[in-house]
């Protein structure tokens, strides 16, 4: 799902990069949005925090409760460092991927040079005789 920077807690956590804990009554909070795309209903409780790998911003992580519930700081602090460690893998699978798509080109290249050396070669050897 994609969400715009500032678009709900979601869109806010995006925005600043940090976390937002709601303990009770999230759907009252000013920055908190309803999407037609998920049909959950209502949220007492909700914990949001970014992913980031390398100061950026790769996704975040939502918690949500549909009653009230009290985050602690470990629990708030296990979910970050959770996020730290799968922002840093979604961004190493981000790079393999564009490693990937990189080395296709590369190959796709190389493969259209050769083709060009052999229909100039023919198109010499075709002049020749």
């Amino acid at each position: 799902m994609t969400i715009r920077v500032g678009q709900g807690v979601t869109g806010w956590v995006t925005q600043h990069r940090q976390p937002v804990v709601i303990s009770n009554k999230a759907y009252e909070d000013s920055r908190f949005r309803l999407l037609n795309e998920l049909p959950e209903g209502r949220f007492e409780a909700f914990l949001s925090v970014p992913l980031v790998c390398g100061g950026h911003l790769v996704g975040v992580i939502n918690l949500q409760n549909r009653m009230t519930y009290q985050y602690t700081k470990r629990e708030v602090s296990l979910i970050a460092t959770i996020g730290f460690l799968v922002g840093a893998e979604v961004e190493r699978a981000r790079l393999e991927s564009e490693n990937l798509q990189l080395s296709e080109r590369l190959e796709t290249r190389k493969l259209v040079a050769r083709a060009k050396g052999v229909l100039q070669r023919e198109l010499i050897e075709s002049r020749i005789i």
